[in-house]
């Protein structure tokens, strides 16, 4: 039910999207459709996260500093945020849960900006008491921040996308990483930019490090193959794997969203104080 509901979603995506194809400036083709991913997450994902557009802070942004745009930003519903007006918004790093990224068609290019915004955002630091952070082992970190990228189209075979994505690591000096054999030893290790690139109707690219475990990858643990990312090239499923990775990240993980404010106050010179 789950999948057949949305694979039909995924088909309607995709055709909605021919509407702004005849649309003669870019932005008036690629808004429709950052607006079309926003509507299907914001009615299927669940209530305690909501959905955003802008950028992300830590407790060592400054202001007018460059930062990446973020075309959609998955957080905590809870926590604050900085509001800039027309629906742009600053998020504090610690109530990121992902970022996802809208491409109407995807070339190297795209893939390069992306996993450098990627990059960017799990290498912000977090906010947190010095006199409490080492009792606290299983708190949220920008590494655990998930980073994707959604297409409605790009190159037939997705495993060009691995060649774009290890070029891009290179040019950026950022290391390949190689995952060690076994579920959980690969579950150990975060990405260190993009996490996933899902082209609609045509496939996918991941890393192998989500939960999700393919019958493919346990045949290769048998046989001692190690691998470092999962791809397919498909029709269906797509935007399935997409969203039961985000359900898990939003609705399993017992990781906790610690957030300690005064962390962002750090670098404020107080005035006169004086204490009685």
């Amino acid at each position: 039910m789950l999948k057949s509901h949305l694979d039909a979603i995924e088909d309607n995506l995709v055709s909605k999207a021919r509407i702004s194809a005849n649309a003669g400036h870019p932005n008036h083709k690629g808004t429709p459709r950052e607006i079309f991913i926003k509507e299907f997450l914001q009615s299927h994902l669940p209530e305690n996260c909501a959905i955003g557009t802008g950028e992300i802070i830590d407790c060592n942004s400054k202001p007018n500093e460059p930062r990446n745009q973020h075309d959609i930003i998955i957080y905590v519903k809870s926590y604050p945020k900085l509001d800039f007006g027309g629906g742009i918004n600053a998020y504090m790093v610690e109530s990121v849960i992902a970022t996802i990224e809208i491409k109407s068609t995807l070339t190297q290019q795209a893939v390069l900006q992306s996993v450098d915004a990627a990059r960017k955002v799990k290498e912000l630091s977090e906010s947190f008491d010095p006199l409490l952070h080492e009792e606290i082992s299983n708190r949220r970190k920008p590494t655990d921040i998930q980073n994707f990228v959604i297409a409605y189209d790009g190159p037939q075979d997705c495993r060009d996308i691995y060649k774009w994505i290890t070029k891009s690591h290179r040019r950026l000096s950022l290391k390949n990483i190689i995952l060690p054999i076994g579920r959980q030893q690969k579950q150990a290790i975060d990405a260190n930019s993009i996490d996933g690139i899902f082209i609609l109707k045509k496939g996918f690219i991941m890393f192998a490090n989500q939960p999700i475990y393919f019958q493919g990858q346990i045949e290769f643990d048998k046989e001692g193959t190690q691998h470092s990312w999962v791809v397919a090239n498909q029709d269906q499923g797509n935007l399935a794997i997409l969203f039961l990775i985000l359900l898990e990240r939003i609705g399993s993980d017992s990781k906790l969203h610690i957030m300690y404010p005064a962390g962002y106050l750090k670098n404020h010179k107080m005035g006169d104080i004086h204490v009685t």
